[in-house]
């Protein structure tokens, strides 16, 4: 293949940018696993420097690299462990949402709770589903505003605590719940 590819170029050192270039891609996209399996390679380190653009360092990639590695995700969790947390969360929650169903009686909510699933029915303002995702060790949360939302229990730094938060904009769990529920609650009737 290197060949095939090796007769659209002119020379030899056309070629090797196209190929860093597609490394360069690789890393960009590539998992965690593989970017593990490469961060020790003097051959990353060489392609990280020669290729990526100036405002990367090689430090500042390899920081990067290692904050992301070292993080703790759900799927480091024991089933028990994730088991245990994802039903005292949802139960904390379904706890919560009984108080609020009490404290505004004249409030159209419908709360249902049935093997590890939790819905709530809001009327025409639409319904959240919040559910165990076992095989990912997630809770997903469907929102009427938001929409879907994986989240993942990131431990605190004495692991003995930690929260359950979306990756991608760093939301808790619960203070997501909050806020779209304050924001609701005013008009639901």
């Amino acid at each position: 293949m290197r060949n095939c590819i090796k007769r659209f170029f002119m020379n030899e050192s056309e070629f090797r940018i196209f190929f860093l270039d597609m490394e360069c891609r690789f890393i960009c996209t590539a998992t965690f696993a593989q970017i593990s399996n490469l961060i020790k390679s003097k051959h990353l380190e060489n392609i990280v420097q020669n290729k990526m653009p100036q405002r990367f360092s090689m430090l500042t990639f390899m920081d990067n690299a290692n904050f992301l590695l070292s993080r703790k995700y759900s799927s480091e969790l024991t089933n028990r462990k994730y088991h245990q947390l994802a039903d005292n969360t949802i139960e904390k929650i379904l706890y919560a949402l009984e108080r609020m169903q009490d404290e505004y009686p004249e409030k159209t909510m419908d709360i249902e709770y049935s093997q590890g699933v939790l819905t709530l029915d809001l009327g025409h303002y639409g319904t959240y589903v919040l559910n165990k995702q076992s095989p990912n060790k997630q809770i997903w949360v469907s929102s009427p505003i938001s929409g879907p939302k994986r989240y993942d229990w990131i431990p605190s730094e004495g692991e003995k605590d930690g929260k359950w938060i979306y990756l991608r904009d760093n939301g808790v769990l619960e203070d997501s719940l909050k806020s779209e529920l304050k924001e609701i609650i005013g008009d639901l009737k």
